[in-house]
């Protein structure tokens, strides 16, 4: 028994993978074949290999972030080498696989450079496996456009539907902060909160004995899902608002002045692109409901009626930057 177990030491390769879940990105057989095809007399068995040398290597994805880390833990668990890469964002069978040789790569140079053991000469390297494309020879760069950064603000400008003056509708601006909360999912999903504020809408209308002003200003308050999709990212979730009316109305001299506080909520959904690495342009579309409704009427004009719309969509482009 003592000779075998002697004998299975003597002959153990330097790197071991542990096993782990079959769906991780990338998975433990993927970076197996990956150390074979790029590092292979790391994972050959040989003899009098020196035991203080050999390591296992773990491999742990962080669902709460998408990030990923791996480990080299010696023969008495102690961590030789820890690294963190960014999810993958593309393709998940191509990027999980060039996410494997990344791990090779540097475990080999590991290896190479801070180990340095007797290693057999490397013999010719076998034709590349479809889990490990023999194109991919370096550490792939991340898609920072999709993930710049976990902050962002932009500047948007929109219409609120219905559109005319009686119904409050018009052209809205307002500044947008966001901030990436958490990430969910294996394929970069990240929660979302996003705060607004600003005008949101100006009415003016007119008639031959006066005219009413009305000025509307809103804070709000978005949580999101946000998926990576194509150059940018594809978000959908809730929301909620607060608006502020204030009214001036003039008429053979009379003056009127009113406030309104109306909340509503809703949905919204859009698409942000990055143009370059921190720049990016926004498209947003959502549909609300008043929580509280109401209707003004100028005490010198009693036909015409100002009226907070029971059900509104709201259509919006904007730019930012993400840090």
């Amino acid at each position: 028994m003592y000779a075998s177990l002697i004998l299975a030491t003597a002959q153990a390769a330097l790197v071991t993978v542990a096993p782990g879940p079959s769906d991780n990105c990338p998975s433990s057989a993927q970076v197996l074949a990956a150390l074979e095809f790029h590092a292979p007399a790391l994972v050959t068995p040989g003899q009098n290999r020196d035991s203080a040398s050999q390591t296992t290597l773990v491999l742990s994805p962080a669902l709460a972030t998408g990030d990923f880390t791996f480990f080299l833990l010696d023969r008495s668990g102690r961590v030789k080498l820890n690294r963190t890469l960014p999810p993958p964002d593309g393709d998940r069978g191509r990027d999980c696989a060039a996410l494997a040789d990344t791990v090779a790569l540097i475990v080999d140079r590991y290896y190479n450079e801070v180990e340095l053991p007797p290693l057999p000469e490397k013999s010719a390297k076998p034709e590349p496996m479809p889990s490990a494309p023999q194109e991919v020879a370096h550490a792939p760069e991340p898609n920072r456009q999709v993930e710049a950064g976990r902050y962002a603000l932009s500047l948007g400008i929109g219409r609120r539907m219905p559109g005319s003056a009686a119904d409050l509708g018009g052209n809205e601006i307002s500044l947008i902060g966001g901030m990436a909360v958490a990430g969910f999912g294996g394929h970069g999903g990240r929660l979302w909160l996003e705060t607004s504020a600003g005008i949101v809408g100006i009415v003016y209308w007119a008639w031959p004995q006066g005219n009413v002003t009305a000025v509307r200003t809103a804070w709000g308050l978005s949580a999101l899902l946000a998926w990576p999709a194509w150059r940018g990212r594809l978000y959908a979730g809730a929301l909620t608002s607060v608006e502020y009316l204030w009214l001036d109305a003039t008429s053979n001299s009379h003056l009127q002045h009113e406030t309104r506080l109306a909340p509503s909520a809703g949905l919204r959904g859009g698409y942000l692109l990055f143009l370059r690495e921190h720049v990016f342009i926004r498209m947003d579309l959502g549909g609300s409901v008043a929580i509280v409704r109401y209707d003004l009427a100028t005490q010198s004009h009693s036909s015409m009626l100002l009226s907070a719309p029971r059900v509104y969509a709201t259509a919006a482009i904007g730019v930012g930057i993400s840090f």
